[in-house]
């Protein structure tokens, strides 16, 4: 590799219209100094680090003895005794920082560095800082102490931090590049590409349960009716980072290296695409009357007032309710796309007080980028049913796009959405979901905002990295606890000894029933809105009544708490009231000018909780006559238990206990088939997975050593994840017939185990021996 001269960097520019130079300021030079390290340093510092671990092999060696190197007839040679000051002479031909790097040591400039750090000490603290808190100041003031102690002092106060800072991040640069660069060189030498009708590499190697099998057509679709695969997105309000934290942002440039993050400019035009789509459908829908009867949003299968129920219930759906103040922080949250095996996909960097709905639409575009146009998906969300709601309502997305998604609501946020809500999008419920089921933030807050990004990288690809390794053990536990949970299903539900066809009958009757619309919406919306207003007038009151008392702390974290339910109070009836159409707005002036309105209703609760129910009949819950104007959500008088015409002769499905049962007991048996065939396919993928990594491996020729060292170091990791894969997926059936071979030879793989044996027996012989020290002692 010609390494070329390096040219000192000048701290002045020079404009040619002027008659001299001019002095640079200090985030100019920090600037400079930034793009000289990503576009000139560590591009030419790959091969040099990689020949590097090739002689040391991994660092196992001492560090190589410093070159020689002769100009005008002198020899120089750089001088490494630990703790000790060193002199090195550079060239143009022999940089100093090769010269460095080549003696096993990483510099703090490019050109002239005053600092150098061992390659193994840094590696140290790489793995140290993916363990915990990446706190480098912390880690330096310890270090200098250290020092101190040792009698070696440094000139300069707080020296240490920033050069080992400036060692550190460079360093973790060069690494995630070499990588890259390793991973590069085997993907294009591989004999044939991946197909054009196959998700793309970029998925392939994230994830590859999901995407990297030989064909994703196979094992699902022949089988029962489940999306390819199934991904989650969320999102964490923790991750903030202050606004300009000590002047960040005019000092933070990006760094070199992928990242998981969508461009800034890519969320920014999915904003403005919703923005125009709101825009255009706007006008149409306004000018429409809204009905008298409850109805059904195009293409779904809940009704208008169940969906606006859940709007009601999450935070998560009012776009307008801040969950972090803009004035106080620049990003505000991360909404993470990850796939089932909590392999993380893509993020999006929040930067609004709310969860607005672009994040999770720019996340989808991205991923449909990358896979084929007839590969589906299902898509969990805490608040699924909206996002399905606005995407048919606004035409977010066209036909083509949304038939191949599957909405449903995550488990841990399924029950706070209504009940027929949850009939439908209810993972348990749903067709094709199967059963399956905080360190970095304080110095992070204070971080500029590219750095934050990078340190968030570092982490999802340590956590990728082992969670890779662990596939074997997730596929295991999965599949016993799927075996488990199937089993018992159909024990108890032979027990029952009920029919398949009737349950399903008795399903079908109970969802089109409870997801029906209700015959008289309007005149329950104005209901609500009555009670709802005066629900808002009481928490008023309780509100003044506490601003009286706030000598008290008690009464002061009271005051808080009534102030956030009225809010939420006033923000849920402002709702109701905007989708009144006019005739209903008449009504329900009219309806508060009556006086006796009051007093009716609590004459009208008496003699409601006083009557008797007919024979056989689902009796309802009891209203309380206190607090009936504080109404929740969850209150029991928005149940409609026991009062329709049918209940003198109810379903099976709501008074045959057997049968309700039955029901739920068949829908475990379902989701447990569905992840039945999901695993045994998953499982086929990975060995597939695991040849095609091989093959490349193996197919690999290069003459150089260097390159011929990380290749063998590859396939010395891939045998290590093969034993251990090999093991615990050989109880799991293969959906398609597969080869007995998983790539390695049979002589690697029991050389591999043999190690991996050897090492546990270790663990468990000193364990031993420390336990009988204990019953000594």
């Amino acid at each position: 590799m010609d390494d070329g001269p390096v040219f000192p960097f000048s701290d002045s520019i020079h404009f040619s219209n002027d008659a001299g130079p001019h002095r640079l300021t200090s985030s100019q030079k920090r600037a400079n100094q930034w793009r000289r390290w990503s576009e000139d340093v560590i591009p030419r510092m790959i091969v040099p680090y990689l020949s590097h671990i090739q002689e040391t092999v991994s660092l196992h060696h001492a560090n190589m003895p410093a070159i020689r190197h002769r100009t005008d007839g002198e020899c120089r040679t750089g001088c490494r005794t630990p703790f000790e000051e060193i002199t090195i002479i550079a060239c143009p031909c022999s940089p100093a920082l090769l010269q460095l790097l080549r003696c096993g040591f990483f510099p703090c400039a490019p050109v002239a560095p005053s600092l150098a750090v061992d390659l193994r000490l840094l590696e140290f603290v790489h793995l140290l800082f993916l363990r915990q808190s990446p706190n480098q100041m912390t880690w330096c003031d310890a270090l200098e102490t250290f020092l101190d102690g040792m009698k070696y002092k440094l000139r300069l106060k707080n020296s240490l931090q920033r050069r080992f800072s400036n060692v550190f991040h460079w360093y973790q640069v060069l690494t995630v590049l070499a990588q890259d660069h390793i991973s590069t060189l085997v993907v294009g030498s591989r004999k044939d590409g991946a197909p054009v009708d196959q998700p793309s590499d970029y998925l392939r190697s994230w994830c590859p349960l999901c995407f990297g099998g030989n064909n994703w057509r196979n094992g699902t679709r022949d089988s029962l009716p489940m999306p390819d695969v199934i991904v989650c997105i969320d999102t964490c309000f923790t991750q903030k980072r202050s606004a300009n934290p000590r002047g960040a942002t005019g000092s933070d440039p990006p760094n070199p290296t992928p990242s998981f993050f969508l461009p800034t400019d890519d969320v920014k035009a999915m904003e403005d695409f919703v923005e125009r789509c709101r825009g255009d459908r706007q006008q149409a829908r306004t000018s429409r009357v809204e009905p008298d009867e409850d109805s059904y949003e195009e293409g779904m299968h809940i009704p208008v007032s169940v969906l606006n129920g859940c709007g009601d219930s999450f935070i998560a759906a009012d776009e307008k309710r801040e969950k972090a103040s803009t004035r106080f922080f620049t990003d505000t949250g991360l909404m993470a796309l990850v796939c089932r095996h909590d392999r993380v996909l893509w993020i999006a960097n929040l930067m609004s007080a709310g969860e607005k709905q672009h994040y999770a639409l720019a996340l989808l575009d991205r991923l449909f980028k990358h896979i084929p146009t007839q590969m589906t998906i299902g898509l969990l969300y805490n608040i699924g049913c909206q996002l399905e709601q606005s995407c048919r309502k606004w035409n977010f997305l066209d036909d083509s796009t949304l038939s191949r998604i599957t909405f449903a609501v995550a488990v841990f946020h399924a029950y706070g959405h209504q009940w027929p809500c949850q009939i439908v999008y209810h993972p348990r419920k749903r067709e094709g979901f199967g059963f399956f089921l905080k360190p970095l933030i304080p110095s992070l807050r204070v971080s500029g905002s590219n750095q934050q990004l990078f340190v968030l990288n570092t982490q999802i690809r340590h956590l990728d990295s082992k969670s890779l390794q662990g596939f074997g053990h997730w596929l295991h536990r999965c599949w016993i606890h799927c075996q488990s949970k199937k089993n018992d299903a159909l024990d108890r539900l032979h027990e029952l000894e009920l029919d398949e066809n009737m349950l399903r009958v008795e399903w079908k009757a109970q969802v089109d029933h409870q997801t029906a619309t209700h015959t008289a919406y309007a005149a329950e919306v104005i209901t609500i809105i009555l009670a709802l207003e005066k629900t808002l007038q009481t928490q008023e009151a309780s509100i003044r009544e506490l601003e009286m008392q706030l000598h008290a702390v008690q009464f002061n974290l009271q005051l808080v708490d009534a102030r956030s339910r009225y809010k939420k109070t006033a923000d849920t009836l402002r709702r109701r009231r905007a989708a009144l159409g006019t005739e209903d707005k008449v009504n329900l002036e009219k309806m508060k000018k009556d006086i006796y309105l009051t007093p009716g209703i609590l004459k009208l609760i008496t003699t409601y909780n006083c009557g008797e129910a007919p024979p056989y009949a689902v009796p309802p819950h009891i209203i309380p006559r206190d607090g009936i104007f504080q109404l929740d959500v969850d209150d029991d008088i928005w149940q409609d238990v026991g009062l329709d015409d049918d209940t003198l002769h109810p379903p099976a499905w709501l008074s045959d206990d057997k049968v309700r049962n039955g029901i739920r007991l068949q829908l475990e048996v379902d989701r447990c088939n569905e992840e039945e065939a999901r695993l045994m396919r998953e499982r086929a993928v990975l060995q597939e997975w695991m040849l095609a990594e091989w093959d490349s491996a193996s197919v690999c020729k290069f003459a150089d050593p260097v390159m011929s060292f990380h290749l063998g170091s590859r396939a010395d990791e891939l045998v290590n994840i093969c034993v251990i894969w090999r093991k615990k997926v050989q109880c799991i059936p293969c959906a398609w017939p597969m080869t007995a071979s998983w790539g390695p030879s049979d002589e690697a793989l029991v050389q591999a185990a043999f190690s991996q044996a050897r090492s546990s027996f270790r663990d468990e012989d000193d364990d031993d021996e420390s336990l009988e020290g204990d019953r000594r002692g």
